[in-house]
């Protein structure tokens, strides 16, 4: 989709891994089990250029249109350095009680992400995220991200697209809603229902005429 911030979701917080993903364009990195103020550190360095950070400086990468940007890219390293997204995923009580020295990192996180699944489980609520101790939680992050002094954003992952407003309303300013998988099977279930309802008309009509 033109005009749109590609984010990529690492599976660690591993220099190689955020490297790889920024290479291939990523604008931004999310990444999980955010759970102290080591952790955003550790990534806020793997996402920047010198002196800001660590990230290597190959101009030959998709990012840097495979060298088409050699001859200004002094300028692309501080731009990038500036505009990067880091978002740090929230998913566990020790997540949500390090919470302060997670925001206090500068340079720090962009958005902090709460993860309900994962933060249920860790709880001790396994398969409730909307149990009133996970909502506790997740209110905890919201509100500590839109007091801090520097701009951070709070951010929710949604289950059902209903619960966008509720969200919204409590401080969540970034929101995110289903996956690749969960989209192709909502729209292959739809369109098995549909197809069924049509087929049951026909056998209807059907045994209507020849009834």
């Amino acid at each position: 989709v033109r005009g749109m911030a590609p984010l990529i979701r690492v599976r660690e917080n591993s220099e190689k891994l955020i490297l790889q993903a920024l290479e291939v364009g990523a604008e931004g990195i999310v990444f999980p089990f955010v759970q102290s103020a080591e952790d955003v550190n550790r990534a806020a360095r793997a996402i920047r250029y010198a002196p800001d950070g660590v990230r290597g400086t190959c101009t030959a990468s998709r990012a840097s249109l495979y060298g088409t940007l050699r001859r200004n890219f002094l300028e692309l390293t501080r731009k990038t350095n500036e505009e990067i997204v880091l978002v740090a995923l929230i998913e566990d009580v020790n997540g949500v009680n390090a919470i302060q020295e997670i925001l206090n990192c500068d340079p720090g996180v962009d958005v902090v992400l709460v993860g309900r699944s994962d933060l249920s489980a860790s709880a001790g609520r396994m398969g409730q995220p909307n149990h009133p101790d996970v909502i506790d939680a997740t209110n905890r992050i919201i509100q500590a991200a839109n007091k801090h002094s520097r701009p951070v954003r709070a951010g929710i992952v949604l289950g059902a697209s209903e619960d966008a407003a509720k969200w919204m309303d409590a401080g969540c300013r970034f929101v995110t809603y289903g996956t690749d998988s969960d989209l192709l099977l909502n729209a292959a279930t739809q369109a098995r229902q549909a197809f069924s309802a049509a087929t049951g008309r026909v056998r209807e009509r059907a045994g209507i005429a020849t009834g």
